[in-house]
């Protein structure tokens, strides 16, 4: 086996152990698993470390933590979308339209804006158009996110 694979398989068992330890409450032994995955190199192991952060009640170190992975991953609309629940309304708000921008299938963003805007405002019309858009497909791309749908007859889209 290569060196390559040996420490892959060392980075990801490093994550993994890190999330059993947060299944068993127990945050501080997590952290030291993804702080030494850090070390080496994991970049995903932030989201882990963040989410600890959070758990302990640790807001800003868990937002911190999640920039840090924002500004290393190649692919960040995932790690602004997981950013989005580690800070205040607007911030988060923020996030999601970056998430959006980098990848406009992502639904959560679209979700929470939605239940967002009707829970705290209640305005059902910004609810309905965030709740469409959920519902939004681009025809030309629909097959490329199921197989199964390549035996869909009709495809409802809903302009915005």
């Amino acid at each position: 086996m290569s060196l390559f694979y040996m420490s892959v398989g060392i980075l990801q068992a490093l994550n993994n152990l890190g999330s059993i330890y947060v299944d068993c409450g127990k945050l501080d032994q997590a952290a030291d698993c993804y702080m030494n995955a850090l070390n080496i190199k994991h970049t995903r192991a932030h989201q882990g470390l963040a989410r600890v952060y959070h758990l302990k009640n640790q807001r800003k170190a868990a937002f911190d933590e999640m920039t840090k992975l924002i500004e290393k991953a190649h692919s960040s609309a995932s790690a602004y979308e997981k950013r989005s629940e580690y800070c205040d309304r607007e911030k988060a708000k923020d996030d999601l339209n970056m998430a959006t921008q980098l990848d406009p299938l992502r639904t959560y963003p679209y979700r929470y804006r939605a239940a967002g805007n009707h829970h705290h405002f209640g305005n059902s019309a910004s609810f309905l158009c965030n709740s469409s858009k959920v519902l939004t497909v681009i025809p030309m791309s629909f097959h490329l996110l199921h197989p199964s749908s390549l035996c869909l007859n009709t495809i409802i889209t809903c302009k915005i």
